[in-house]
């Protein structure tokens, strides 16, 4: 199914628990894992030095960017070391690419639609609360192929939920719970939250199209309050989603289910376009 399994590294728990799910889909497809680690160029930009002492209260001198970088390079050096003994010693086929730039640039340079990439939901932080925004949200967000999305908790898989609403796209989410299904032998939940059809009606459509056993779930209400509800009660964990299904301009005014999710639903998320 995928050509490749790429992940994002950072030196992170959660990014260590995204490596450790992406060989386990790795020893059922036989896929080689790539490990990527991308230095943030912001970080050694003079100007992006300079106003981050002066934010902290200190004085930049002109030698301290090759420290700076020196630093950066070794800390990947580190973990991508760590990456190839881990991965040699789990049998699993790695390889690694270090790369300096915009984060999440560059996943998406060095993923193919062909591929997986699984990353940290909340990856390593230098400075806490002064670099804004998240890298993999903004992955999942442009990607172009699935996301999986580990939390800092490492979690045995033992149920998936599959949010489904019945759409064309949505059914390529079959195919995904199939996979991770045999990958974690792990039971099958889908949740169907009613908006335009009756909740019936999907069901049926499951029964006779799914060739694998899962139990249903059919709620009523807000889609994102729901499917969460839903991972709560039946102690989810792995959630297998469409990813920012709405136009640019819908999320805008009604936001995104999928964004909700990210931010509200603590469990590893497969996000598929």
């Amino acid at each position: 199914m995928f050509k490749r399994i790429v992940v994002g590294l950072d030196g992170s728990i959660s990014s260590w628990n995204a490596v450790d799910y992406a060989f386990d889909l790795s020893k059922l497809i036989n896929a080689p894992v790539i490990g990527v680690y991308v230095i943030d160029s912001r970080l050694i930009n003079e100007t992006f030095i300079t106003d981050l002492l002066g934010f902290l209260g200190f004085t930049y001198y002109e030698d301290m960017t090759p420290k700076i970088r020196e630093f950066l390079n070794k800390r990947a050096d580190e973990v991508l070391n760590q990456f190839l003994d881990y991965g040699r010693e789990k049998g699993i086929n790695v390889s690694v690419v270090k790369l300096e730039g915009v984060p999440y640039k560059e996943l998406l340079d060095q993923t193919d639609r062909d591929d997986i990439l699984f990353i940290g939901k909340r990856g390593e932080k230098y400075i806490k609360g002064f670099l804004l925004g998240s890298t993999s949200y903004i992955v999942a967000k442009k990607s172009k192929f699935p996301v999986f999305m580990a939390t800092s908790k490492h979690r045995n898989i033992e149920r998936i939920g599959v949010a489904y609403d019945g759409r064309a796209g949505s059914k390529k989410l079959n195919e995904y719970a199939k996979l991770f299904m045999k990958v974690y032998n792990a039971e099958i939940h889908y949740i169907y939250v009613k908006e335009s059809r009756e909740i019936e009606d999907i069901e049926t459509e499951l029964l006779e199209n799914l060739d694998f056993k899962f139990v249903f779930h059919g709620r009523e209400g807000m889609p994102e309050e729901e499917i969460i509800d839903v991972c709560k009660e039946e102690s989810i964990d792995l959630l297998i989603m469409g990813a920012f299904g709405k136009g640019e301009f819908k999320e805008l005014i009604m936001g995104s289910t999928t964004s909700f999710i990210i931010n509200n639903l603590d469990i590893p998320l497969l996000l598929v376009k």
